[in-house]
């Protein structure tokens, strides 16, 4: 109970009341419940599809309102650190200047462009979403934070990605990868091509990362999180579109 309070409360801004003392100690037994935490989140959403599509038709609106309801219950979370990856990386600067810029808590031109196109993207995407879409997309996400934790060192000397990261292993990796599939045999096999097509993405981004930069930070997880995610739903569009089928 104590690691679902800590997960919930880290990933999400729901609100659990508890006794409990929770320390850093606890905080790696909390990591193989991320994938469920993402679950949860999806499941809120993909809730929130169902009671709007039975009083309303207009699905730009649906897509407006996921967006804000998955900015609400996540706090925004990993946004801030997908702007900071794309400010660092798309600077063109040595690794060092690389990281300073990273950990810099103000916003650069190249992450207000990263979060324009990302929003738009999510916006575009979630129009033609359905039930289980919107269900698994957060799963792929958090799911994405054990995969390139299992093969990835951390950078700086602390924060709570390190943690992460080095309590991340193989066995995680694999867990991660069966939750996928078990979950993509309970709702519809058609995802796993997506969905693993969005793991392979944001893995050979972040192996990309890790060499440039020496590791990765917290805020490479934020964008593997954000990132996996728009990944999927655009697999998933692109794949209903083709000519072909």
């Amino acid at each position: 109970m104590k690691q679902l309070i800590l997960s919930l409360s880290f990933l999400t801004r729901i609100y659990i009341p508890n006794n409990y003392e929770i320390t850093d100690k606890d905080f790696p037994g909390s990591i193989w419940l991320y994938p469920f935490i993402g679950l949860l989140i999806g499941g809120l959403l993909s809730g929130f599809f169902v009671l709007y599509s039975s009083i309303f038709k207009s699905s730009e609106l649906l897509a407006f309102f996921i967006i804000l309801l998955y900015l609400t219950i996540t706090g925004g979370l990993h946004i801030d650190g997908l702007a900071d990856s794309f400010d660092g990386l798309f600077s063109s600067r040595p690794t060092e200047k690389i990281l300073e810029i990273m950990s810099d808590s103000r916003i650069g031109a190249f992450g207000a462009i990263g979060l324009i196109v990302y929003f738009l993207g999510l916006y575009v995407c979630l129009q033609a979403s359905d039930f289980y879409s919107l269900l698994l997309f957060p799963f792929v996400g958090r799911a994405s934070i054990l995969l390139v934790s299992s093969f990835s060192n951390y950078k700086k000397e602390a924060g709570m990605g390190k943690i992460i990261v080095n309590s991340c292993g193989f066995s995680h990796f694999i867990y991660a990868i069966t939750l996928s599939f078990l979950l993509c045999l309970i709702t519809d096999i058609s995802f796993v091509i997506p969905m693993f097509i969005a793991y392979i993405i944001i893995i050979m981004i972040v192996f990309y990362i890790q060499k440039k930069l020496g590791g990765i930070t917290g805020d490479i997880l934020g964008l593997s999180v954000e990132l996996s995610q728009l990944v999927f739903l655009i697999c998933i569009q692109l794949i209903n579109s083709m000519v072909i089928l």
